[in-house]
């Protein structure tokens, strides 16, 4: 036990006052309890009783080390005592305030007053972010660029970026207006520059000159240009009409008095006086602003000024910027304002500790130095006010520092001396964190929470089998654990819970766990017993793995599933050649070897499958074999087939490379000669039909033939060794369009083939074929080529007669070229023929070559002689509309005589095939129809010489002739106001011969003019065409014919 040493000094102090009183005589028998028994009962630290002097006592819990716990001398946990407190940042029991925990156990910081690591200034309160020179609140020394201007500065703006007037170094940059007369400027006086004022340095660092729009001292004017005419002339003297001072006011003139002086009414310049025009008005002005005045005056507030003149023309005395002097300088009522105050005067000023103290003003008008600026008295305000290193000394605490106070529960707590340096109260004060000892130290209503649990209570615990049992909590709040904690009665749970080493001891079976039993079917299984500690039911009883045994072990209804068969049971099985036979499963559900396995019977399959040592017996041969095979003159080889086991057919090796279109090379005969070869490995790709060898279903092969002319070609297969077939194709793809089929036309014994035809140039595919169905051999395939001769109207002197009109066929492509034709405009080369025609009588003829062939023709019409013709027309490209508008076409009326006709190309890639259309009609008394629009006439005396089957026996009647360059539905009608009788209209096709008569009409009842006028619609055909306007039973006159659909 520990005797408080405060509580032996009053022990020892009472004994002698014991003594004195009697207290004590030994011949005293009995204590009569009067006086204090101090050996009884002395005071003492620990026993649980806050005794006087005693701060706490928790008996056995004091500790010198635990957190907030009352210490071991009877004292409140304190900064100081070694252990980190609730409120203390550390504690490391020393008062070294120069180490990494301060005195009053808070961490190193910046504005403790300290410097630290890191630091490079800590002034405490006096760091200042706003002050010259002062420590920063970062702690780190003022620095260009922390917008303070410091002693050593000329500038600071707050950054380090040149060009903003202060430069990175914070001095004054070069620019006008730095007070520096710098390269370039002419001036520079700083703030006094000024772009008003007479004689100053301007803004833009330039000296004052005429035409700057100010009055200089040595200007009679300036209005701001430099030019004439305007009253103030280049060198800023005042300029004056021509007739100025004439004593009379003319054009441009304000005034004129007659006379040069400045000083009166009217300026020398005729312009009227004004205050400020640079001139003094006798009598009027007491100066100008416009003149500078020199010399000094005394201003209101009896300071020295500059005397000036106001901008009523009356003086006035400029007062000086103030001075430090102690006057009013400035004449703005107040004595040395702009500086920190007037010399000699009491002001407020800082101490050396940062406080606000009392001073006399410096003779310079500054705040008089920290030292001589006299602390005040402390004040409650967390600061040292009074410079003695202590804030707020002489209160119970420094205002806003950290202090132990009682808290709400009266537990030692925290808090933040109050505003007032009053320890804080209530809830002011932070309670400390909870400890062990059987109260409420948080202030929170619970005893030792964030505990385990509560000193001294019964609590449920883990048991050393780890069951939940029951014991009393430790003196340290922890559970108790092992032998302090008792275990339950055991339940069914699966696990040990009275810690006798038996999981549910007492039940069938421990819960969960696996146990043996009889399955749905019979076997012997496992399952987990039940949350009830019951034996699982067969149902949920798992079944064992199967065993070859007979019997269904893992109740999926199968015996011995996942074995080979059951014992006993018929099973495949492979015998003694290999073949599958079947035998009876073993008693280890094997399948039985060879020599217990019957035989199948032989099937075609190329194995001994009866074992009987003979292969496929009993079939047509055994599956695979070969033997040798003819076919006519070709040899093979046959292999019987492995499905049936009969023999197949005849092989005779891989095909030929020119077998067909898709194989890898076509031979090509463009050059001619015999080309040899075989059909009798070749297969059957193309077929000609019954009328060409027996419809040709033999084995063929393939040739491509190339004609860049058009020739004559000859393909036979004179000496082939069998019944050869031909055909020809044309391309341009392969296997191109059946143009002809040959089978025996060269005779011989086989029949052999021969097949001439004159070929245009192109592509061309040979097929040589067999006769019937298998014939093949050895073929002579024969190739002669030979140009085709030109036509034979290829010239003049061959002309074929056309005079019977039709359409004659023909083609240029064989032609030569020996006829230029006159059409403009023209080319060259292109292949002709010709054609000639003679008429005994003037008709109308019409050519053209409109034939649905897209090769670019040219018509010539000529007359005269063979030899000496002359061209009389030259037609190219007349029906645009057809044919790919490259075809031509002739309509003219011709007199009597011989005439010829050449078609021809329009350059020498012009040629090809043509059908040239000619007719020629009597009716030349007709006038031409050239298109869809509006013909007018009359039939008045034009004679009376055909009539339709509608009417127009009796009346004088008009023909027209068109033509067309394909079959049109052509539109006549005469319903027009133009048209002034009854008319008749009727149409003939290829010429004027009545049986031609393809329409007529009299009085349509669509015509809305008259109904006694006409309309026809005819089906017209390719060519000559004619229409005639007549009348009805004599009627005649003017007439409209209204064409459409040519």
């Amino acid at each position: 036990m520990q005797i408080h040493p405060l509580r032996g000094l009053l022990a020892a102090a009472l004994l002698p006052l014991a003594a004195a009183a009697g207290c004590g005589d030994s011949t005293t028998t009995s204590d009569t309890g009067d006086s204090p028994d101090v050996d009884a009962s002395p005071f003492e630290c620990g026993n649980g009783v806050i005794d006087p002097d005693e701060q706490c006592d928790d008996g056995e819990n004091n500790s010198d080390t635990r957190r907030n716990a009352c210490r071991t001398d009877c004292r409140r946990a304190h900064c100081g005592d070694g252990v980190t407190d609730s409120g203390e940042s550390c504690d490391d029991g020393n008062r070294n305030d120069d180490d990494a925990c301060r005195n009053d156990c808070s961490p190193p910081s910046c504005g403790d007053g300290l410097l630290d690591p890191g630091e490079e200034c800590d002034d405490g309160p006096r760091n200042s972010d706003t002050e010259p020179d002062a420590c920063r609140t970062t702690c780190t020394r003022a620095w260009c660029g922390d917008g303070v201007r410091d002693a050593d500065e000329m500038c600071d703006d707050g950054n380090t970026t040149a060009g903003d007037g202060c430069s990175p170094v914070c001095t004054i940059e070069e620019g006008c207006g730095n007070g520096l007369v710098e390269p370039g400027e002419e001036c520079d006086d700083g703030p006094r520059n000024s772009d008003r004022l007479p004689d100053a340095c301007r803004t833009d660092c330039r000296r004052a000159w005429c035409g700057d729009a100010v009055r200089d001292s040595a200007e009679e004017c300036d209005d701001g240009n430099t030019t004439a005419g305007d009253g103030c002339d280049a060198g800023c003297r005042m300029e004056a009409p021509p007739n100025c001072g004439n004593g009379t006011v003319d054009g441009g003139e304000e005034c004129d008095d007659g006379n040069t002086s400045n000083l009166d009414d009217c300026l020398n310049n005729c312009r009227a006086a004004t205050c400020g025009d640079g001139f003094e008005r006798t009598g009027v002005e007491e100066c100008d602003p416009g003149i500078a005045y020199a010399g000094a005056c005394t201003t209101g507030c009896a300071s020295e000024g500059l005397r000036t003149c106001r901008a009523d023309c009356r003086f006035d005395c400029a007062p000086p910027a103030e001075t430090c002097n102690g006057r009013d300088d400035d004449c703005d009522t107040a004595a040395d304002n702009g500086f920190a105050c007037p010399p000699g005067a009491a002001t407020a000023c800082v101490t050396p500790c940062g406080s606000t103290g009392n001073g006399l003003c410096t003779e310079a008008c500054t705040l008089p130095p920290a030292v001589e600026c006299a602390p005040p008295a402390e004040t409650c305000n967390g600061r040292d006010d009074d410079c003695d290193t202590a804030a707020d000394n002489g209160f119970p605490c420094a205002a806003g520092s950290t202090v132990t106070c009682r808290s709400a529960c009266l537990t030692p707590g925290v808090g933040i001396c109050t505003a007032a340096c009053q320890i804080p109260t209530g809830d002011a004060c932070a309670p400390p964190g909870e400890v062990c000892n059987g109260t409420d130290d948080d202030c929170d209503t619970a005893v030792d929470d964030g505990f385990p649990c509560v000193r001294g209570t019964p609590v449920s615990c883990t048991t050393s089998c780890g069951s939940t049992g029951t014991g009393v909590c430790t003196p340290d709040c922890d559970l108790p654990a092992g032998a302090g904690c008792a275990p339950p009665a055991e339940t069914c749970n699966g696990r040990d819970d009275d810690c006798d080493g038996a999981a549910d001891d007492g039940f069938p079976c421990a819960a969960g766990s696996a146990v043996a039993c009889t399955t749905a079917c019979g076997s012997a299984g496992t399952a987990r017993c039940g949350d009830d500690c019951s034996l699982p039911a067969p149902g949920a009883c798992a079944p064992p793995a199967e065993t070859c045994n007979g019997r269904d072990d893992d109740c999926d209804t199968t015996t011995d599933n996942g074995f080979a068969c059951s014992p006993g049971a018929p099973v495949a099985c492979t015998t003694t050649c290999g073949s599958a036979g079947t035998g009876a499963c073993t008693a280890a559900c094997t399948i039985p070897a060879g020599t217990d396995c019957a035989p199948p019977a032989e099937t075609c399959n190329g194995r001994d499958d009866d074992c009987d040592t003979v292969v496929d017996n009993g079939f047509a041969c055994s599956a695979g074999e070969s033997r040798a095979c003819t076919s006519g003159v070709c040899s093979g080889t046959q292999t019987c087939s492995a499905a049936t086991c009969d023999w197949g057919a005849c092989d005779f090796g891989p095909p030929p490379d020119n077998d067909s279109c898709s194989s890898l090379t076509v031979i090509d005969i463009s050059s001619g000669g015999t080309f040899l070869g075989s059909t009798c490995a070749a297969t059957n790709a193309f077929t000609a039909g019954a009328a060409c060898g027996g419809g040709a279903a033999s084995p063929d092969v393939l040739y491509r033939l190339e004609l860049t002319g058009a020739a004559d070609v000859t393909l036979d297969t004179v000496g082939s060794d069998y019944d050869a077939v031909l055909q020809l194709r044309s391309g341009p793809a392969c296997p191109g369009t059946l143009l002809a089929c040959d089978d025996n036309s060269a005779g011989g014994t086989p029949g052999q083939a021969r097949i001439f035809r004159n070929l245009a140039a192109g592509t061309y595919f040979v097929v040589v074929d067999g006769a019937g169905t298998s014939s093949r051999g050895n073929y002579n395939l024969n190739v002669t080529i030979a140009a085709t001769p030109p036509p034979p109207n290829d010239a003049c002197t061959g002309a074929i007669d056309i005079s019977a009109g039709g359409v004659f066929s023909g083609s240029t492509t064989q032609a030569t070229d020996d006829h230029a034709y006159s059409c403009s405009p023209s080319a060259s080369g292109g292949r002709d023929v010709w054609y000639t025609f003679t008429l005994l009588q003037r008709e109308v003829v019409y050519l053209d070559t409109v034939d649905g062939n897209t090769w670019d023709s040219v018509l010539q019409l000529r007359s005269g002689a063979c030899g000496s013709s002359t061209a009389l027309t030259c037609a190219d490209d007349q029906c645009r509309a057809y044919s790919g508008g490259v075809r031509s076409q002739i309509l003219r009326v011709l007199d009597p005589g011989t005439y010829f006709v050449v078609v021809d190309g329009w350059n020498a890639a012009a040629a090809g095939n043509f059908a040239l259309r000619f007719q020629h009609s009597p009716c030349v008394a007709a006038t031409p129809i050239t298109g869809n629009g509006r013909y007018t006439g009359t039939t008045t005396g034009a004679g009376n010489d055909s009539a339709g089957a509608c009417g127009g026996s009796t009346a004088n009647d008009v023909a027209y002739y068109l033509g067309l360059c394909a079959a049109r539905s052509v539109t006549f009608s005469t319903c027009d106001r133009g048209t002034a009788f009854d008319t008749v209209l009727y149409a003939r096709a290829g010429g004027c011969d009545p049986a031609a008569e393809v329409g007529c009409n009299d009085n349509s009842a669509s015509c809305t003019t008259s109904t006694l006028q006409s309309v026809v619609t005819a089906a017209l055909p390719q060519g000559l065409n004619y229409v005639f306007v007549d009348g009805f039973f004599g009627a005649s006159g003017a007439y409209a014919l209204n064409v459409s659909g040519m």
